[in-house]
């Protein structure tokens, strides 16, 4: 008989939190749950602690010789698993007690394809809330239309009884933290490895282009760790994951799948730079000696700007999803009278 859950853990901004996350989630699940890791180009006191892990038993590391995107990532680690359920974590997430028995709930009761969890964002944990659940909406905004989310209950502060009278149908769950059926997944294809950024979304639009059923547990409690102050070393993963080269992939692929246009520089130069530019002062707190002068603007804009070299082998292509049958407004338009699932 197969396995019923497995967790992969993919890395968002770097691998020092990774040792952390591993603890966290030996503690809070049963023997029978299988963990894969997945990483690459982490330091080695990283890969000590990773290779001191599986002695454990219960987690399969996968190294790779070079960095790998987080979709990258989360295909390689749910290829190497059997379950029914596959939990999708970032290695930067911590976890409250039962928060996967209240995932499996949900998912069995409403027999959900995707569930989500309430993601706080810390430290401190289970405080301020991240992500209680997302709603798509279009609109159009100087003739053309355009996709957004609706984050319920971002940045106020945790309430249980808040978040157990929000509905449980949504449309978008976060890659923090993810359970996905495996026959879902399967059906749906791999994850889309051109993409860095808005896979959230580029998932979810998928989601209802298969007729997928996603909800929301509000009782499952996880909190992204944000606030820790990343090591050293963790801005090398920060660059290459958010390097301008990807960023501007992640739009053009994200643009041309789904036939909309996005608002570039928001997202380059608002979004994206000014969370380069945040942590690495955060990385390099000299920053802060001379910031907010005018060269300490420059040297945080120099320092975010850099590209890491991360060669791949020759014979690397991206995995990408079959073609989704319809536009993302018609997606948003037209829904309720989506694909009847396979």
């Amino acid at each position: 008989m197969d396995p019923l859950v497995s967790i992969v853990v993919a890395p968002r901004e770097g691998f020092s939190t990774v040792l952390m996350v591993l603890d966290e989630l030996l503690a809070s699940t049963d023997s029978s749950v299988h963990i894969v890791v997945v990483e690459g180009g982490s330091q080695p006191w990283v890969i000590d602690g990773l290779r001191n892990h599986r002695q454990s038993g219960r987690i399969d590391w996968i190294h790779l010789d070079y960095m790998p995107t987080p979709n990258e990532a989360r295909n390689i680690g749910a290829s190497a698993t059997n379950s029914r359920y596959i939990i999708f974590i970032d290695n930067d997430i911590a976890f409250e007690p039962d928060w996967l028995e209240e995932l499996m709930v949900v998912a069995e009761d409403h027999l959900a394809d995707v569930v989500g969890p309430t993601i706080c964002i810390g430290p401190p944990r289970a405080s301020i809330i991240h992500h209680a659940g997302g709603i798509l909406q279009g609109c159009v905004i100087d003739n053309n239309w355009s996709l957004y989310e609706e984050h319920r209950l971002k940045d106020l502060p945790f309430e249980m009884d808040a978040v157990s009278h929000l509905p449980v149908e949504i449309d978008v769950v976060e890659f923090h933290c993810m359970m996905v059926r495996r026959s879902a997944l399967e059906a749906m294809g791999p994850l889309d490895e051109r993409l860095s950024s808005r896979e959230e979304k580029d998932f979810a639009l998928r989601c209802i282009d298969n007729g997928l059923k996603v909800r929301y547990a509000c009782r499952s409690i996880v909190t992204y760790m944000a606030k820790v102050p990343p090591k050293r070393h963790d801005p090398t993963y920060l660059l290459f994951r958010w390097s301008r080269t990807n960023a501007l992939s992640s739009l053009e692929t994200f643009e041309e799948t789904w036939g909309v246009i996005l608002n570039r520089h928001k997202v380059l130069n608002l979004w994206i730079g000014g969370h380069r530019q945040r942590l690495m002062k955060i990385a390099h707190p000299w920053l802060g000696w001379i910031y907010p002068k005018r060269l300490g603007r420059w040297l945080a804009n120099f320092l975010a700007s850099r590209e890491p070299l991360n060669p791949r082998p020759a014979s690397w292509k991206p995995r990408i999803p079959p073609p989704p049958t319809r536009t993302a407004r018609q997606l948003i338009e037209n829904r309720g009278n989506g694909k009847p699932k396979q």
